[in-house]
């Protein structure tokens, strides 16, 4: 324990150390391959460019910070490119780092791995475009929430009497109540939640109900949707890992590597989510060596790449698997495009819709309220009142019966005593009289 423990704080130093240069690291990618290229060594050229970004004149410090820690990992052991470079830049990358070693065409496979990247950097900035007004708008709500419920809200139930409280009124109360007592954490359970969804979550969580939300579709989806307002955020990331293995395949492949050799080396270095899914290709691979469609159909591919996948297998039979992964990484990649701007604007409505739905909710039991005791304390409500007291209820009478108008004998009842002895007589005299 203390050990993972040891292993997760130096990842953290790490990435705080070393987190700007990664934002730049396409650059370095673009810049090793042209000089693998050249025929140039590669502590040469560390050295070189580490020395021009500590000039003043072209000063660069992230860039130097990276350069500085790629030449102490190479100083630290005989280590080749590959391992160099998974050592310095991020476990994301290491899958697509991990293909270096069977390479043909180092350079190549560097700027492949760098356009993939700038697609990805493409995806991550329209989705976070799509969600800068609700990260603005949720903080105003809260606190929007947490004044009503804390403040407003209490001061006019302090004045309401008993008839204002009608089923929503009293919901708004309580949900005052509630927010009052428990907003702040519920803020705080917020914010780790998504912490912990991004960073921890979305590439080690493997339980089965992630992947029925990441391939739910139709009414099932739109319920997740409202269900698990996260729901577009794991289709999302399922697209564009799928699309990013489909790439790390087909340059395997192109080495030399059959399907099935690819998929152990890819197991050798992904996170927990994707190690999953390329253990259920391996599996069904073993059982049913050239059924590619089987293979790649428990999940880990959009419904789009895999029809996509299926219509190019049975023009060729699978003869250039290869190719088709190739082909699909590319055309995936534009298809995951598209699909981040609809899972953007689907996340960026829930969000909206719910914080809407949290100001209007407040703001509106608030005026309900108020609205409520205003009527209940106007003067003619409060002379209705009075009146009500004053005023005894009679007893109901059945109209439908004439007998019970009709008192029975009672020594002190002075009307009826002279029928005292004849009352069936004098009953049935007066209904005679009644009915002519």
């Amino acid at each position: 324990m203390m050990n993972r423990f040891k292993n997760y704080w130096a990842a953290f130093q790490r990435q705080q150390h070393l987190y700007l240069f990664w934002q730049q690291r396409t650059l370095f990618y673009r810049d090793c391959a042209s000089a693998l290229e050249e025929k140039e060594l590669l502590q040469d050229f560390i050295a070189g460019e580490l020395f021009i970004a500590t000039q003043a004149l072209t000063a660069n410090r992230a860039r130097a910070k990276g350069l500085a820690y790629i030449q102490e990992v190479m100083q630290a052991g005989d280590l080749n490119l590959q391992q160099i470079l998974t050592r310095s830049m991020p476990a994301s990358d290491a899958v697509a780092l991990s293909t270096l070693r069977f390479a043909n065409n180092i350079p190549e496979a560097l700027r492949e791995l760098a356009n993939n990247l700038d697609q990805q950097s493409q995806m991550n900035q329209m989705l976070k475009s799509a969600l800068v007004s609700p990260m603005i708008l949720l903080p105003v709500a809260y606190v929007f929430a947490y004044v009503l419920s804390s403040i407003s809200i209490p001061e006019f139930s302090k004045a309401a009497p008993a008839e204002v409280w009608t089923p929503f009124n009293l919901l708004v109360k309580s949900s005052a109540e509630l927010f009052q007592a428990y907003g702040v954490w519920l803020a705080f359970f917020t914010l780790v939640m998504g912490s912990w969804l991004l960073f921890w979550a979305l590439p080690q969580l493997t339980h089965s109900w992630r992947y029925q939300l990441e391939n739910a579709q139709g009414i099932k989806k739109i319920v997740y949707c409202c269900l698990v307002p996260v729901q577009p955020i794991f289709s999302l990331y399922r697209d564009i890992q799928a699309t990013r293995m489909l790439g790390n395949l087909a340059n395997l492949m192109q080495r030399g590597m059959l399907l099935q050799d690819a998929v152990d080396h890819l197991l050798q270095n992904a996170p927990a989510w994707m190690k999953k899914h390329l253990a259920m290709v391996n599996e069904h691979l073993q059982i049913a060596p050239g059924d590619y469609i089987g293979a790649f159909s428990h999940g880990i591919l959009s419904r789009y790449l895999l029809a996509r996948m299926s219509s190019m297998v049975r023009r060729d039979s699978g003869a250039q698997f290869d190719k088709i992964l190739i082909i699909l990484g590319t055309s995936g990649m534009t298809q995951a495009m598209d699909s981040v701007k609809k899972s953007a604007v689907q996340l960026n409505a829930v969000l909206l819709t719910f914080t809407f739905a949290l100001i209007v909710f407040f703001y509106g039991g608030q005026n309900s309220i108020a609205f409520a005791i205003q009527e209940a304390n106007s003067p003619a409500s409060i002379m209705q009142k009075q009146l009500q007291k004053q005023t005894p209820i009679p007893p109901q009478k059945n109209q439908n019966s004439k007998l019970d108008s009709y008192a029975p004998f009672s020594p002190n009842n002075s009307q009826t005593a002279p029928f005292a002895n004849h009352r069936f007589i004098g009953t049935f005299s007066l209904t005679a009289i009644d009915f002519v």
